[in-house]
């Protein structure tokens, strides 16, 4: 895939991680399924494009009303970059399969992003701006479970479909037996 498709892979990611924040009205899932795109854009378009989409999406959250304070956008985002560095260097590791490499993953890339959320509203809390409460992490945390799962399900089942296509078009594409090319 080119950079520009990339980029625009990207984009599309964000702005989908934005809306999703808005869709359930309830925190948890829509944490979790945001989670989840960004972890679908780590996968499909690399570390690279996920940080950006995940810095791009706290923005689009804080523009379209889900992150109440500008203050906390960057530490946010900093919980969302530390989730997805931690969960494409553990999920790399070889656990037999692509899927339980992925459940794998889960539990410390979740701990991670939490850890992250904790530091950020440490400083915040330092500097007399804004406090995060034990409840919000606990639902941070369950939302990186939950999150994580969507993907391993959403991104392992479409990879597989993927996979069976492509198969199935490289045998639709051989020759009948005795039809030379260039023939008609």
């Amino acid at each position: 895939m080119k950079n520009k498709e990339k980029l625009a892979i990207a984009a599309i990611y964000a702005v989908l991680a934005a809306i999703v924040r808005t869709t359930f009205q309830n925190e948890m899932l829509d944490i979790a399924f945001a989670n989840a795109v960004l972890l679908i854009a780590v996968e499909s378009s690399g570390l690279g494009y996920g940080i950006a989409v995940a810095l791009a999406a706290e923005v689009l959250a804080k523009l379209v009303g889900v992150q109440p304070y500008w203050i906390a956008v960057p530490f946010a985002a900093l919980g969302n970059v530390a989730m997805l560095a931690s969960w494409q260097f553990i999920s790399r590791y070889d656990l037999g399969s692509k899927f339980a490499s992925r459940v794998f993953a889960i539990v410390p890339s979740s701990i991670c992003k939490c850890l992250a959320l904790l530091l950020g509203a440490g400083i915040l809390w330092l500097a007399g701006a804004l406090s995060l409460s034990w409840d919000q992490l606990l639902v941070e945390l369950m939302a990186g479970f939950l999150g994580g799962a969507i993907m391993a399900c959403i991104y392992t089942v479409a990879t597989r479909k993927s996979a069976k296509y492509k198969k199935g078009a490289k045998k639709s594409a051989k020759l009948p037996a005795g039809h030379k090319p260039g023939a008609k």
